[in-house]
């Protein structure tokens, strides 16, 4: 009889020993009315460059319903502790925000928020683990101090009802290209964008403020400086770090093509490098709930 390999794999927290699944989408929300889809099958995009050089998007029909997607990377220690303990904060504050209560939205709401929105974002990169962006040391500053690490940045709206993106994550991961490693996968800044229901949240990280565009006077943009341009402003409100005592409410619902752009603003900065600026390639991910 053959010996069972041993688990190798560590908490992308702790690094602790003892892997539990942890549910991409809470088990909780599961139980929410979220607009009907199908339970059978989700989609899945991965982007890849073909053999001209153009980057593509490949869309894939998967079995199984998006809520039943497990990542086994978090052990049962941080599981069923601080992890579980920020569900537990956020869950009344995500249903009200379902259900359209937005008002009061005070900085220790901001926070809870931003925590689990930050959780989801770290969790959510191990999709596919060759494009994880957030670093073991930001992960476990997460962890030691139940605040969104340096260098993340986090933003909140709402979603037209009847929309394409009502169950779904979208991640784009960059990485540094340099002349000694032109084809580097080393990935350090991302972007994650979720859709649920009528709520929207868009998350970036970098693992250093590096230099990313040249604008059009010749100053150079950095990734602090790095936000959705003025078109989004009454669009999608800054989470963290805090703007607002209070978060007011955002002007109108963000459509279907307006969730794509955004999704995707992260990766376009590869497509298009700017001269003096880091030169970055980029990798896209997303699943996605199919409409019956």
């Amino acid at each position: 009889m053959s010996t069972p390999t041993p688990d190798k794999r560590t908490c992308m927290f702790c690094d602790g020993r003892g892997m539990t699944g942890e549910h991409l989408w809470p088990l909780w929300m599961s139980r929410l009315e979220v607009r009907n889809y199908d339970k059978n099958s989700h989609s899945q995009w991965l982007s890849d460059i073909n053999e001209e050089g153009t980057f593509i998007i490949k869309q894939q029909a998967r079995l199984g319903s998006i809520e039943d997607i497990v990542i086994k990377r978090v052990c049962s220690t941080c599981n069923n502790g601080w992890m579980s303990a920020i569900q537990g904060k956020a869950k009344p504050l995500i249903i009200n925000l379902l259900a359209g209560k937005r008002d009061g939205l005070t900085s220790d709401s901001q926070l809870v928020l931003a925590q689990w929105a930050t959780m989801l974002m770290m969790v959510a990169e191990f999709l596919a683990k060759d494009r994880v962006a957030i670093s073991p040391a930001q992960r476990r500053d997460f962890m030691e101090t139940q605040r969104p690490p340096e260098n993340v940045k986090l933003w909140i709206g709402n979603l037209a009802a009847g929309g394409q993106h009502h169950l779904e994550i979208y991640h784009s991961a960059l990485a540094k290209i340099t002349p000694d490693k032109p084809f580097s996968r080393d990935h350090t800044i991302q972007s994650t964008t979720l859709g649920l229901d009528g709520l929207f949240f868009y998350g970036i990280s970098s693992q250093e403020n590096v230099p990313i565009a040249k604008l059009d006077d010749s100053s150079i943009m950095y990734f602090s400086d790095l936000k959705p341009n003025t078109h989004w402003w009454p669009l999608v409100l800054q989470l963290w770090p805090p703007q607002h005592e209070v978060l007011p409410t955002p002007e109108r619902p963000i459509t279907d093509a307006e969730f794509k752009q955004l999704a995707k603003m992260i990766s376009e900065i590869s497509r298009t490098p700017s001269p003096g600026a880091t030169v970055f390639v980029g990798d896209d991910q997303a699943k996605g709930a199919n409409t019956p």
